[in-house]
């Protein structure tokens, strides 16, 4: 009961309950003749002392009298009760207060107070509140202490300390210390998922439940993997994310109530962590966790699930990176393989001359380097398709007997639709029953059709078809098209070799051109510098044309600059306006660029580009875009003196040219990149050693070189004044003291120097750190060194951040110790601290309103051996800000240091903040 509404509470024993804050004025205003205790005129002395003790104490207290404990606390306990229990605890049992909670499981202990006298303690003693609207997680410090009476055990006296927010600190950064050892090493995704989800299967109690999403094929995302849910739960749950919106954002949403481990209660709340590179477009997944239901989301619990989602991301990201170096070294392979394939092709191609024999090389050479297949070549006969070269067998003796009795013209998409485009056709699975073929029970996977043609007419159609499915790439593509024109030049070479004996000189030097393009071909592979690559297919060009000139130019500041040149422009003002540069929007540049195409000209639009008086003596030009990577980085020019109709054979050769030159040009860059991340890193590991051994040089020097002589000052000053006893006049004694006192500087600063070598050369050990934790302990430290007599702390909530703690320690000593000296000649000293969050960055400062600096000479604050004081004003070896600087800047941050003089200081530094 409590004093009714109305009226102020009747003056019982006033003194037993002064001092007691809020719960003392409850307890005075309290109706204890309604409780077992009676009036507190009654109660008996060691009640009322206990009562005093507790009320007047800072440490969390409750009081529990008679067998039945009867509660009464203070005000420091009303926060282990929550909201939920005070103030309707007071004056009641405490199985009526905790009876659906921590009473339970407590009340042998109670027993054991009560009835045998015994003492009990606990370190991080889990007891499940209900205090703040549903059963929390908690985690105490508690000491259980029978109170005497004259004859038996009256009371039980707790002491608390709840450390709840402390266990559940270490146990996060523990499953995040083990997530990290899980993805040390993790190439692939399929690692990353295992990693995540064995952390959420060994800690349920932050991670009742995981799901992880990861990108489809189908552009979209799809899951993953699970943990801590059933298969039943797990499709419950499995919505598709696309439903979800944002999804850029984390998000918290509700749940169908799931009993998971580890506690009773389902978890009805989960959190969607987006997973993402700020430097990628597409998502890297989605990472969905339950939350613990004994433990609402506060910014601990938020923080900790956004480190977590941010290895995870990381984690990602690299495996994403790892897939796609092996892809492309994979791809660097095949094309360097296709390479070697097609010079040995066209070797092979200008020795043949039977139009079937040139097929059946080429089929031979390219089935080597697909899976297993066969290769038929097709020409049109009436109305069916006839196979006139075949390499390798059919899938089945019913498929061989189909195509072998020809194949409806019309009725053939397969072939019929190269033969018309004059395209290749790819499927990567082949659609059989659009080609009308039945009656076999096993089909080609996936298939290929390229049109031959001969003198820009069309011959046939040469396909190939795998056993197996296939994606083809464009290293596929780049193979099979090349090869298939290079087998029309070959087919149109050997037709024009057969029909015209007139023109064998201009067959020969077709011969000595595709040898040269061979060479090429050969050259490309172990070169890396670009021009040179680019300067070696201007002069194997320059062999198959008449005399002429090749200019390869690229845009620059909106002139299009010449790089590459070989042979000469035939006249010298033209030679002076290419290399002064040409404007961007000449056509004969601009439009390749832009489209993307060959620009040929028959006959050279003379003045298009240049004054008519420095081109009249070009007559044909063909311009090509340069590709790298599917962008186009250049134009490849070639300008004749004599008309050229520019054929099929020119523009085949031209434009294999440059495709072949792209493949080396890509190659080459891949190369350069690698050399140049493996010669960085060298030389940084080399500048490294150095450090490390000058380092090691410099603090053998110290210890050994310097510290002796020293030592040996200060023996020997010891011993003189020791010799000379009662000699020694005033002024001797006053010498010899200067001497100690130096020798005992030059100490303190060899050892600051050996500490300045040692910050640099220890390993960092970064994990989670509390600076607020680490803040009171250096002050705790720091208090026996308080020079001054009233000082004053303002400490302000401080942040969690990733570092190494006995650095970070140093780091805060040397500022507060130097906040402390600074104000020792203050009547009043103030010192505060506080943090500052910044878009990427928290920053620390430390204030005090001691003696202040000069702001001009800031820059030298941080600087070793620098002071802005005098040595006999303030000690000192001006080796620890320069001991901070050091620190901070191995942590990724940054010092500042503000203030006036006889205005105080603030110094600060800085630390990333880690996603």
């Amino acid at each position: 009961m409590r004093t009714p509404e109305g009226g102020p509470a009747p003056p019982v024993n006033g003194t037993l309950f002064d001092g007691g804050g809020e719960m003392g004025a409850r307890m005075q205003a309290f109706d204890w003749a309604s409780t077992p205790l009676g009036s507190p005129e009654t109660w008996p002395a060691p009640l009322r002392t206990y009562v005093r003790l507790m009320l007047v104490s800072q440490q969390p207290m409750y009081l529990g009298w008679t067998h039945e404990l009867i509660a009464l606390y203070n005000d420091a306990y009303r926060p282990v009760l929550g909201a939920d229990k005070h103030p309707g605890a007071l004056g009641c049992r405490t199985a009526d207060i905790f009876g659906d909670d921590g009473y339970p499981s407590l009340k042998p202990y109670f027993d054991a107070v009560l009835e045998r006298g015994e003492s009990v303690a606990f370190v991080d003693l889990l007891v499940p509140l209900a205090r703040h609207g549903y059963l929390e997680e908690c985690y105490f410090d508690v000491g259980y202490t029978p109170v005497h009476g004259e004859i038996q055990v009256e009371g039980m006296l707790a002491t608390v300390n709840e450390t709840t927010e402390r266990v559940l600190g270490a146990r996060r950064t523990k499953i995040l210390a083990g997530l990290t050892a899980h993805l040390l090493g993790a190439t692939e995704a399929s690692q990353v998922v295992a990693a995540v989800m064995q952390s959420t299967q060994d800690h349920p109690h932050d991670l009742p439940f995981a799901m992880l999403y990861l990108p489809s094929a189908d552009g979209g995302l799809a899951l993953s993997a699970s943990a801590g849910l059933n298969e039943a739960q797990t499709t419950l749950l499995n919505t598709p994310p696309e439903a979800w919106t944002p999804l850029g954002e984390a998000q918290v949403v509700p749940s169908p109530p799931l009993t998971v481990r580890p506690w009773p209660e389902p978890v009805t709340r989960m959190v969607r962590l987006p997973l993402a590179n700020p430097n990628e477009v597409s998502p890297l997944g989605l990472l969905v966790i339950g939350l613990n239901p004994r433990k609402h989301l506060d910014d601990p619990y938020r923080d900790f699930l956004q480190l977590l989602s941010g290895q995870v991301a990381s984690a990602l990201h690299s495996a994403r990176l790892t897939e796609t170096l092996r892809e492309q070294n994979a791809e660097l392979e095949a094309r360097t393989k296709m390479l070697e394939a097609f010079s040995d092709l066209t070797q092979d191609l200008s020795v043949l001359s039977d139009p079937l024999g040139l097929v059946r090389q080429t089929q031979e050479v390219v089935l080597k380097l697909l899976a297993d297949g066969f290769s038929q070549y097709y020409e049109p006969e009436g109305e069916l398709w006839v196979i006139r070269s075949q390499v390798g067998q059919t899938n089945t003796p019913e498929l061989q007997a189909q195509v072998g009795a020809g194949l409806a013209f019309e009725a053939t998409p397969n072939l019929l639709i190269p033969w018309r485009s004059g395209e290749a056709y790819y499927q990567e699975v082949y659609d059989h029953a659009a080609d009308q073929l039945t009656g076999s029970g096993a089909y080609p996977g996936a298939t290929v059709t390229l049109p031959i043609s001969v003198g820009g007419q069309p011959r046939g159609v040469l396909g190939f078809a795998l056993l197996r499915g296939r994606q083809w790439s464009r290293a596929d593509r780049a193979l099979l098209e090349t090869v298939m024109g290079s087998l029309n030049l070959a087919l149109e070479r050997a037709e024009q070799a057969s029909a015209l004996r007139a023109q064998k000189a201009e067959a020969e030097s077709r011969n000595q051109a595709l040898e040269a393009f061979a060479q090429l071909s050969r050259d490309l592979v172990s070169e890396t510098d670009r021009y040179t690559l680019i300067q070696r297919a201007q002069e194997i060009v320059l062999k198959l044309l008449p005399s002429g000139y090749a200019v390869y130019y690229e845009l620059e500041d909106g002139l299009w600059r010449m790089r590459a040149q070989v042979g000469d422009l035939g006249h010298p003002a033209l030679q002076a306006l290419v290399e002064a540069g040409l404007p961007q929007d000449r056509p004969t540049l601009a439009l390749p660029f832009t489209t993307g195409q060959p620009f040929y000209q028959d006959v050279y639009l003379q003045g298009a580009d240049t004054p008519l008086e420095v081109v009249q003596h070009i007559q044909a030009v063909v311009t090509l875009p340069l590709f790298v990577q599917g962008t186009p980085i250049g134009i490849f020019g070639i300008g004749l003196f004599r008309q050229r109709a520019w054929t099929g054979t020119d523009k085949a050769v031209l434009e294999t040219t440059l495709r072949s030159l792209t493949l080396a040009l890509e190659r080459a860059e891949h190369i350069q990149q690698l050399t140049s991340q493996r010669d960085t890193l060298d030389v940084r590991t080399q500048a490294l050693g150095d450090a490390n051994e000058e380092l090691e040089a410099f603090a053998y020097s110290v210890s050994h070189d310097l510290r002796t002589p020293v030592r040996h000052i200060a023996g020997f000053n010891t011993l003189l004044r020791t010799s000379l006893g009662d000699q020694l006049s005033e002024k001797s004694v006053r010498y010899l003291a200067v001497i100690d006192q130096a020798a005992q500087r030059m100490n303190t600063l060899i050892d600051a120097m050996l500490d300045l070598s040692r910050t640099s050369r220890q390993p960092l050990h970064l994990r989670l750190v509390d600076l607020g934790t680490l803040v009171t302990d250096v002050q705790a430290e720091l208090a026996p060194e308080v020079w001054t007599p009233h000082s004053t702390w303002r400490i302000a909530p401080l942040p969690l951040v990733m570092g190494d703690q006995d650095l970070l320690r140093q780091v805060l000593a040397n500022l507060l110790s130097n906040a402390l000296k600074y104000t020792r000649k203050n009547s009043q000293a103030v010192i505060e601290v506080w943090a500052e969050e910044r878009p990427d960055a928290w920053a620390i400062c430390v204030r005090d309103n001691g003696v202040g600096f000069d702001p001009r000479y800031a820059d030298k604050l941080f600087g070793v051996f620098q002071r802005l004081h005098r040595a006999d004003e303030f000690e000192g070896t001006g080796v620890g800000l320069a001991n901070v600087r050091r620190i901070v800047t191995r942590h990724g941050g940054t010092v500042f240091a503000q203030g006036t003089l006889g205005g105080g200081a603030t110094f600060g530094f800085t630390l990333p903040r880690r996603a």
